[in-house]
């Protein structure tokens, strides 16, 4: 009899933990599909929210098709935050690794940075396509640069082939510059203190 209620009591406790955790499936989607129509949503603010909101659901990988589909979205910043959502998605967003592929063509400089890195992050076995990010070391504007510079130094070894582009990029000094000449030390593997840099990857503070 003993034995009976002690095996009726663990299958009613799996069977509470199963539910739990459809439960939490349940909440985890309900979150998800806000997000995904606020990344739908012309409001940039909204949009940006709802891609930062995706990148922190554990079910985010069921999003992939929206997200590819928000890589066009017509305001860069929003496109820029999908490829950021992407890039923290790492391994997981290779389903959709040719749209971001070919989001380093976007028109925007930000856009292609932001694609370059994540392309990087969602296939890291394979040889880091440096080129959108060495080339965005040479652009007139700083955030471009300082961007740039930034997520190459985070590759650390693997952007050894940016150096050169790295040490021209320091050598027109202010912020870009110094996170420049970070990035070059922490590509050669030497201690470094954090580039001064904002919240977000590679935002280079005012």
């Amino acid at each position: 009899m003993l034995r009976h209620w002690i095996m009726l009591t663990v299958s009613l406790l799996a069977i509470a933990a199963g539910g739990c955790e459809n439960k939490e499936d349940r909440v985890s989607r309900n979150k998800l599909r806000r997000a995904v129509e606020q990344t739908q949503s012309r409001d940039v603010p909204t949009a940006i929210k709802g891609a930062r909101a995706i990148a922190e659901n554990r079910l985010a990988v069921e999003a992939l098709p929206q997200l590819s589909a928000a890589l066009k979205h017509p305001e860069p910043e929003v496109r820029r935050a999908i490829a950021i959502t992407l890039s923290q998605m790492g391994p997981a967003a290779k389903p959709v690794l040719e749209d971001v592929k070919t989001a380093k063509k976007d028109p925007d400089r930000q856009v292609q940075i932001a694609a370059a890195f994540a392309q990087v992050l969602i296939d890291p076995d394979a040889v880091p396509d440096l080129a959108p990010l060495t080339e965005a070391l040479t652009s007139p504007v700083e955030a471009d640069r300082g961007q740039s510079a930034f997520l190459l130094g985070f590759l650390g070894p693997r952007a050894t082939g940016a150096l050169p582009a790295l040490e021209e990029a320091a050598k027109k000094g202010g912020r870009a510059g110094q996170v420049a000449q970070a990035s070059i030390r922490r590509i050669k593997g030497e201690r470094t203190p954090a580039p001064p840099i904002g919240s977000s990857p590679g935002r280079v503070t005012e």
